[in-house]
C-alpha cells in the first residue's frame, strides 16, 4: 500500500506545482503549476494525518524553490478523503525536487501515509485581490 503511494506522489511530482507570498506580484505573467492530491484519509484520521503532514511536508514544500503555497481540502460529500492542493512557480522547479528527498519526506508520515491520486493542472487565468490605484 505505501509503495503505491510512493510511485503515484512521485509521478505526480514530475508534473506539479504550489503558491505562497505576494499573490498581486505572483500572478503577473508567471506560468504556474497546480499539484492536487486525492488521500483516502478517515474522518476520525483527519487530525492525525494534518499533524504527519505538518510536520513533514509543510516544512519540506516551503523550504523548495518555487513554492508558493499549499491547502488541504476537506470535501463535504467525501468526508473519507483529503485533498492537497499545491502551486508552483514553474513545473521546472518541482520536478527538480530528488526523488531521495520525495522519498525520505513521505517516510515521516509514519502510519499515516496514505495512497494517493494525482492530478496535475496548468493555471491559464486567475483573479486575486484588487490592487489599489
Amino acid at each position: 500500500m505505501s509503495g503505491w503511494g510512493l510511485i503515484d506522489t512521485f509521478g505526480c511530482a514530475r508534473t506539479g506545482m504550489s503558491v505562497h507570498g505576494d499573490m498581486r506580484a505572483f500572478w503577473k505573467g508567471v506560468s504556474m503549476v497546480v499539484e492536487r492530491l486525492t488521500f483516502q484519509v478517515v474522518k476520525a484520521d483527519h487530525a492525525a494525518w494534518l499533524e504527519a503532514d505538518a510536520r513533514s511536508w509543510t516544512p519540506f514544500l516551503a523550504a523548495q524553490d518555487g513554492f508558493v503555497s499549499k491547502q488541504v481540502w476537506a470535501q463535504r460529500d467525501r468526508p473519507d478523503e483529503l485533498q492537497a492542493v499545491i502551486l508552483w512557480e514553474s513545473e521546472a522547479q518541482w520536478k527538480a525536487i530528488p526523488t531521495v528527498e520525495l522519498e525520505a519526506t513521505e517516510a515521516l508520515m509514519g502510519d499515516m501515509k496514505r495512497p494517493l491520486v494525482c492530478h496535475t493542472f496548468d493555471v491559464l487565468a486567475s483573479s486575486g485581490p484588487r490592487q489599489a490605484g
